[in-house]
């Protein structure tokens, strides 16, 4: 058993010494203690097996540990980026008008989960304004106006699809351009300048007339509602174009009517002085003619003859009475009318003095006549034609005129009826055209052309006039005249 444990000696060397210090020589050992520390032997064996697997081991994991702690001091510092750009997005997300309020303490790191709240609440508060902002912008380019954003140096930096559409460019391009690339009034040295020197003095903007020029080169007018405007202290030139081509075509076309319209009017106000001259001069000799025939040979004349002559003085004066009509008529809106205060209880009171009434008449005024501001010739031209009128067709025995006025708050309302034949109504409108009765002249002398004055006048002066009447029971003629001053 010795020579078998012999054979396979110590092999630790700390167990050597330890014997030999123990035994004095290892041969001493006694047989019984052999075992034992052979198992000791082993035993130190197989601690430093375990040793150098564990040193190994140790090696291996403080390498991997090294990397670890070297990538998580990596993912730290960003994540504390993160969280540092997560703070300023914040920040900026808070400076917007948003409707929500700042709900952390910005300095304190711990309350991430907060902050991630709060950011996904202001996103989805952008997300609702940028749908708000993306309607605004679709409602923008259905407008018919262009409208156009420039910076101070009159670079543009928004327009919508109809400023692009009219000049022939793609939004994409007219954002590269001017303001002076497509207005020409804006083309001369410092026009650009003294434009926004003029429009930051008025606060509510201004409304001029320009040129734009389009990509091709063609140039079209504008009329430009443009303003100065502030948001977070940078400062924009906003402007509503619209094209006015239509406009300044019609523009031009109107002022060749009017050019023909006052050409026209001077030949009838030349036509109408040449007809007072030319045919009133050989009227007035025919009348003295036929004063004279009348005159002088009424003894040789037998009744036929003196009725003709009669019929014939009658005649001339119905013509001479129907040209100074035509004469008036025509001067009625074309010439300046001298505009006084005119007392319309004084004017009737004239008009009735002047006027030829029979004794079986009786004329009452009614209610409060006013002062007008007004032509007092057109006035006494309506009154006196629509009362004689009354008194000329009235067929009663005992003839009746009432002249009334009444207050409508914007208007006055006047009236002038009677209590004479009437008229049907399907002639209330004929009578107000030139040259129309209802009467041979033979039987009532008439030119057609007093109603006629009266419908012009009140019609110039803004005023209705109309007629209400049964047949056989008396006729009324309404006119109403504005109270604001009218020019006549």
């Amino acid at each position: 058993m010795k020579e078998e444990i012999k054979q396979q000696p110590i092999k630790n060397r700390l167990l050597k010494r330890q014997i030999k210090r123990a035994f004095g020589n290892i041969d001493n050992v006694p047989d019984k203690v052999w075992p034992l520390l052979t198992a000791v032997d082993r035993s130190y064996s197989h601690f430093g097996e375990d040793r150098e697997l564990l040193e190994r081991a140790m090696d291996i994991s403080s390498e991997e540990l090294y990397e670890a702690n070297a990538k998580l001091r990596q993912e730290a510092a960003e994540q504390k980026q993160i969280f540092q750009k997560l703070r300023q997005s914040l920040s900026t997300l808070l400076s917007l008008d948003l409707g929500l309020e700042q709900q952390i303490n910005m300095d304190n790191d711990k309350n991430l989960l907060q902050l991630a709240n709060l950011i996904e609440k202001q996103s989805q508060k952008i997300k609702e304004v940028e749908g708000e902002l993306l309607l605004i912008k679709k409602l923008i380019n259905q407008s018919t106006d262009g409208v156009q954003i420039s910076d101070l140096e009159g670079n543009f930096i928004f327009v919508n699809k109809e400023a692009a559409r009219r000049a022939n460019y793609t939004v994409e391009e007219m954002l590269k351009l001017k303001v002076r690339d497509l207005e020409m009034i804006f083309q001369e040295e410092n026009a650009w300048e003294e434009h926004l020197r003029d429009l930051k003095g008025i606060s509510e903007g201004m409304i001029l007339e320009g040129i734009n020029k389009k990509a091709t080169g063609e140039e079209f007018p504008v009329e430009v509602n443009t303003r100065y405007i502030e948001i977070d202290e940078k400062a924009y030139i906003l402007a509503f174009s619209r094209d006015i081509s239509e406009r300044k075509k019609a523009e031009a076309l109107q002022q060749a009517l009017i050019t023909d319209l006052e050409s026209a009017n001077t030949e009838l106000k030349d036509f109408a002085y040449v007809v007072s001259h030319d045919l009133k001069a050989p009227l007035r000799g025919i009348g003295s003619l036929t004063d004279w025939l009348i005159h002088d040979y009424v003894e040789q004349l037998d009744d036929d003859g003196k009725m003709h002559l009669k019929l014939l003085k009658k005649r001339v004066n119905r013509m001479h009475n129907l040209i100074e009509g035509i004469l008036q008529y025509s001067r009625i809106g074309r010439i300046d009318n001298f505009v006084t205060d005119v007392d319309l209880s004084v004017l009737l009171l004239d008009v009735l003095d002047s006027l030829s009434k029979p004794d079986n008449f009786d004329i009452q005024i009614e209610g409060h006549f006013p002062v007008v501001r007004n032509d007092e010739t057109r006035m006494r031209q309506v009154f006196q034609n629509l009362i004689g009128n009354a008194i000329k067709y009235n067929d009663k025995k005992e003839g009746k005129v009432v002249v009334n006025c009444v207050d409508e708050g914007k208007n006055w309302l006047f009236s002038v009826s009677d209590n004479g034949p009437g008229i049907d109504e399907k002639y209330h409108q004929k009578v107000f055209q030139i040259f129309q009765t209802l009467n041979a002249r033979d039987r009532v002398e008439s030119t057609g052309i007093g109603l006629t004055l009266v419908k012009r006048i009140v019609e110039n002066n803004k005023g209705k006039v109309w007629i209400e009447t049964k047949k056989t029971e008396g006729t009324c003629f309404y006119f109403t005249l504005p109270k604001t001053p009218i020019k006549v």
